[in-house]
């Protein structure tokens, strides 16, 4: 087994980095997943999307071009009133 003592200092100073490193990436992980999933259940007018006519994709309100195909979407899909959007969802 090997001494603790022997071992030279620029190794503890790694495994110090290779902890916070690694700590701080798995905290941003778990902040931005968190924040997502909380954010969206709380307001209802972020939820809606807009389907696109050429490829069926959803987009958030407010798009002006589908991010799937690339393709403008029409007036009705992307550019109207979120509100006036989301009433016609939640009445549907």
């Amino acid at each position: 087994m090997v001494d603790p003592a022997a071992l030279p200092q620029w190794v503890y100073g790694y495994a110090v980095a290779f902890v916070l490193v690694h700590g701080t990436i798995l905290y941003y992980l778990y902040r931005s997943s968190g924040a997502s999933s909380s954010d969206t259940s709380s307001d209802p007018v972020e939820t809606v999307t807009v389907v696109c006519d050429h490829c069926g994709a959803e987009n958030e309100v407010g798009y002006r071009y589908c991010r799937n195909c690339v393709q403008e979407l029409s007036e009705t899909d992307g550019t109207g009133d979120a509100e006036q959007l989301a009433d016609t969802r939640e009445s549907l």
